[in-house]
């Protein structure tokens, strides 16, 4: 009995190692771009498991500059908050204060330009987004959904805001 004791004691020793060594070495989501600037307050909410592991197992992370985002990442602005984010690709993505949005899709391959796409679902707030080359090279590749319609975007320069007032949405492209 005393043996067994021992064994099991041995065994739940190495497996907790075996664990401490995992998290070491699990695997970083896939980044899509970084916070290239941010002032106040700006959050993002992920649920996927790879996220989750590299996030210490939490859902939401604070951002701060260089942070990276990531696919299916829902951006959350406070009062005092904005930030631009760079995507791989070069295009650039601007929130305003109490702004949030969500990364569905992204996708970038200089080489293959096919396979190019964004999709992101813009809530109430300002935005600005400034395509870079997956919209130079694959124009009908970004779509761009708010609560009223969605916008098939295919390059330049695209100002947004999206106000709320009872209960009716507005949106105003710039």
């Amino acid at each position: 009995m005393r043996h067994f004791y021992l064994t099991c004691t041995v065994f739940v020793v190495l497996l907790g190692s075996s664990l401490a060594l995992a998290d070491e070495y699990v695997i970083k989501p896939y980044t899509i771009g970084y916070v290239q600037i941010l002032e106040g307050e700006v959050a993002a909410l992920n649920q996927d498991r790879l996220v989750k592991l590299w996030n210490g197992r939490s859902e939401l992370r604070l951002l701060r500059e260089m942070d990276p985002i990531h696919r299916m990442d829902t951006i959350l602005t406070g009062p005092e908050g904005s930030c631009q984010i760079i995507f791989e690709d070069g295009s650039l993505l601007s929130l305003g204060p109490n702004s949030g949005l969500r990364i569905y899709e992204y996708a970038y391959d200089c080489e293959h330009s096919e396979e190019n796409r964004l999709s992101i679902g813009f809530g109430i707030g300002i935005y600005r987004f400034l395509g870079g080359c997956l919209t130079e090279r694959n124009p009908d590749a970004t779509v761009f959904t708010t609560p009223l319609s969605t916008v098939a975007f295919s390059s330049g320069d695209l100002g947004m805001e999206i106000t709320s007032s009872i209960g009716m949405e507005q949106a105003y492209i710039l």
